[in-house]
């Protein structure tokens, strides 16, 4: 297993220098692999491509993929595990991860072993492409245990302490500062209420890079981030459907793709959001092909300065449901709100919930300097965002609910 994952990791760190070319061929070799295994090993791809006329002959290029059609969750569950997962693999000894259910409905992924070895080398490569050292400490804040020593841990490098989401901040904070790490690793959400409390009860914690994942990091968030912990920010867009999809180099030009294991396409819809499907070239326990995660992004043609030749996705906007609908119509992405609050002293956490499109309640977590004076800043900001005729509630709660520590600021229960 050990010779495995340095083997992963070696020829991960070779692959991002190679010439497009070679990782487009790279590509399309695993896609026609992953297409003709689950076309003849899973009921639900066989139905899928049958149904619209077409089998694995037919894609004679990465650009044919659009002829296979979307995959969404609710397909998937409809007839879970049974039509997708092929029959030769045992289910108690496949490794099991459980989405955050941050739209009510949790959702169940296997991976095997050896997938998952594989995906944690892409973690190694993109925390080196930000300038991890060997001997650095790295604290991790996530939402269970890790049981399994590391790759890095077994041969002696990259000492890591897991901090739980479930852990109160207090607690957090004082772990964080008894191990003093070299570089942070957690949710943005998460990072800045840690970084709020240091700078109330005045501990300084200075780790010299940080790495966000698993939420939308807005520029607000990002400096904020940045300044509280005098470190350079790194963002990687991850998922519990594929692990680690993306990541950002020194030159914080986009998310470079993991491209030896994914396709990500960007698809325009009729309200001019480009939504992100991804196929997954090499997980053969519970192939994702063409499969609507739920975000919406941009990809780039243009190459990156720093010299990888690695897909880019120039943005990532957030989720679909993360977007508020106007009564007009009109769309306003997350990144146009978040981080509109910040300039307000007293506001540490709050939720935007979008109930119809001409009523939203935002949601203030409670402390000693919230008060009816920080609502109305509130709706005032929100008024000259909007420029429509929109009711806005603003409550004071005593704790915002998060899933497995992660908080999605803005919720929109408004369908199109």
């Amino acid at each position: 297993m050990f010779i495995r994952k340095a083997y992963y990791l070696h020829r991960l760190m070779r692959h991002q220098w190679c010439e497009p070319t070679e990782i487009k061929r790279l590509q399309f070799k695993r896609l026609v692999s992953i297409l003709d295994y689950s076309y003849h090993n899973t009921r639900f791809y066989k139905n899928k491509m049958q149904q619209a006329g077409i089998n694995p002959s037919f894609i004679c290029s990465i650009a044919d993929l659009q002829k296979i059609p979307v995959t969404i969750k609710e397909d998937i569950k409809r007839d879970f595990p049974e039509s997708i997962i092929p029959k030769q693999f045992n289910h108690n000894s496949l490794i099991t991860k459980t989405t955050s259910g941050s739209t009510g409905e949790p959702f169940t992924v296997l991976l095997n072993t050896k997938y998952w070895d594989y995906s944690q080398a892409f973690l190694a490569r993109a925390l080196f492409a930000g300038g991890v050292k060997l001997r650095d400490k790295l604290a991790f804040f996530w939402y269970e245990p890790s049981y399994e020593k590391g790759f890095y841990q077994t041969i002696g490098i990259l000492r890591k302490k897991d901090i739980l989401y479930t852990e109160h901040e207090e607690n957090q904070l004082d772990i964080l500062k008894k191990f003093n790490p070299d570089i942070i690793c957690g949710l943005p959400t998460v990072l800045s209420v840690i970084a709020n409390l240091a700078e109330k009860r005045n501990v300084h914690i200075k780790p010299r890079i940080v790495f966000t994942f698993g939420e939308l990091l807005t520029e607000p968030l990002r400096k904020k981030i940045e300044n509280a912990f005098s470190a350079e920010v790194f963002d990687q867009y991850a998922s519990t459907e594929f692990n680690w999809i993306g990541f950002e180099c020194k030159e914080h030009c986009g998310f470079h793709i993991n491209a030896e294991n994914f396709i990500v396409e960007s698809v325009k819809q009729e309200d001019e959001r480009n939504k992100i499907l991804i196929t997954d070239l090499n997980n053969f326990t519970m192939p994702f092909i063409r499969y609507e995660i739920g975000d919406t992004g941009i990809l780039d043609d243009e190459r990156c300065d720093c010299g990888r030749n690695l897909p880019l996705l120039k943005s990532l906007e957030g989720r679909q449901d993360d977007f508020i609908t106007l009564p007009s119509g009109r769309l306003i992405s997350p990144r146009m709100i978040g981080g509109s609050f910040e300039s307000i002293r007293g506001i540490s956490k709050y939720k935007i919930i979008q109930k119809k499109k001409d009523c939203i309640q935002v949601l203030l977590e409670n402390n000693e300097a919230t008060d009816s004076a920080k609502h109305w800043e509130v709706k005032n900001i929100l008024k000259n965002i909007l420029k429509e005729k929109v009711h806005v509630d603003v409550k004071t709660v005593d704790k915002i609910r998060t899933n497995r520590g992660k908080s999605r600021v803005i919720e929109s229960k408004v369908r199109n």
